[in-house]
């Protein structure tokens, strides 16, 4: 919800497929598929560029996107299409080599102060870590969080 009270997600018509899930990668690829095997029963696969570039944009991806697709039903199958799961899913990026930034937050947490108080500091000393803009709240948050899960999950005994 905005601070305005109106939602701030589009609304998703009934039928309509949500970008880039497997159902509408499918949706998209199918007549080029047929195109292809049409072709292929034939022998001559002239005229796939055209073809992949109108049904780009019939379903509104762009061509680039579309041949990756094709690439991924070639080599894996429909499986291809599949989403998985980033590699660092659950782990911040914001404090990825930055063993300076990681050591004050846990220096500050271990001191007892909180994820605000933390995330107030480390904007002010965030140019003399990184180069770069601050973490947001909600990533100094959960970043925090995760040491604490951690810490508390290792002191089991």
């Amino acid at each position: 919800m905005a601070e305005n009270g109106k939602s701030t997600q589009q609304p998703q018509r009934a039928g309509k497929r949500a970008p880039h899930s497997t159902e509408f990668k499918r949706h998209a690829l199918r007549p080029l598929l047929r195109y292809l095997a049409a072709l292929a029963s034939g022998g001559r696969v002239a005229g796939v560029n055209e073809a992949a570039e109108r049904r780009a944009r019939q379903v509104g991806v762009s061509s680039r996107t579309v041949f990756r697709w094709l690439r991924l039903v070639r080599d894996f199958g429909e499986a291809g299409l599949q989403s998985g799961a980033r590699r660092d899913k659950g782990i911040s990026r914001r404090f990825t080599d930055r063993n300076l930034a990681v050591a004050f937050v846990c220096a500050r947490l271990a001191e007892g102060m909180s994820a605000e108080a933390i995330h107030t500091e480390l904007r002010g000393k965030w140019r003399e870590l990184s180069a770069d803009r601050p973490p947001c709240y909600d990533t100094v948050r959960n970043f925090v969080r995760s040491i604490a899960l951690h810490s508390v999950g290792g002191r089991r005994g």
